[in-house]
């Protein structure tokens, strides 16, 4: 049985926890990619804090023709499609996962009492989690269902994954943050770099963004756009 859970973390309990303030659809969740064919669609989220000590969640998404899936077979499907994810389970637990993007590597380790792997199951898209009673062999996924993997430090047992969400179009607000100031001068400069540049530090903001002049790209003619939004943010 593939666990994903310390027992001394409360195997059987059932935490029902909202980890966002409204409610939102599947079209709204930041998914790094789908993979696999078929009618039937899963979302798995994996989110490595404490590992690195920051919340860095991602997601997947999974289209299988099966009337179900498992929560291993879904681990394993993933890893296979070569998306950048990998994991090990020595003995059937899982002790370690790891996503490469645009040239990062973020991994979590069971490293008891500093942190393990905890596993969680939703029905609205990563909206609301419970802990599951199950190990990932026995838990069983149909269409619309999300697993999630978080590292959690072996003293919390509040804390659920957290969905990544498509961040808001703000033209100039390129650090995501809700707000165009002086802060996104520099993820501005980093936008202009380039996609892979801007995404190894903000993984999940939003590039176009920087888009000021409306054109749908990222580019040095947006330059004077975004300083004339800087403006008018210093004066509201």
């Amino acid at each position: 049985m593939l666990f994903g859970m310390k027992g001394v973390a409360g195997v059987g309990l059932l935490v029902a926890l909202a980890c966002t303030a409204g409610a939102y659809d599947l079209g709204q969740v930041d998914v790094e990619t789908w993979v696999g064919s078929g009618t039937n669609t899963v979302l798995w989220v994996v989110d490595f804090w404490p590992g690195d000590g920051n919340h860095n969640s991602f997601a997947f998404g999974y289209r299988f023709a099966a009337p179900s899936i498992t929560g291993m077979e879904l681990l394993d499907a993933l890893q296979a499609a070569d998306i950048g994810l990998s994991y090990a389970a020595p003995d059937g637990y899982v002790t370690d996962i790891w996503y490469v993007r645009a040239g990062v590597t973020y991994h979590a380790s069971d490293n008891w009492p500093d942190s393990y792997w905890s596993y969680w199951v939703s029905s609205d898209d990563g909206e609301n989690w419970g802990y599951s009673d199950w190990g990932a062999a026995l838990r069983v996924l149909y269409d619309g269902d999300t697993d999630g993997w978080l590292a959690l430090p072996g003293d919390d047992y509040t804390s659920v994954p957290v969905t990544p969400l498509v961040p808001a179009a703000i033209p100039g607000d390129v650090n995501c943050d809700g707000q165009v100031t002086f802060a996104d001068i520099d993820p501005f400069v980093l936008a202009l770099g380039g996609e892979s540049a801007y995404d190894a530090v903000f993984p999940h903001g939003r590039r176009l963004n920087a888009d000021c002049n409306g054109d749908g790209k990222v580019t040095f003619a947006d330059i004077d756009p975004f300083v004339a939004r800087l403006g008018q943010a210093s004066v509201e």
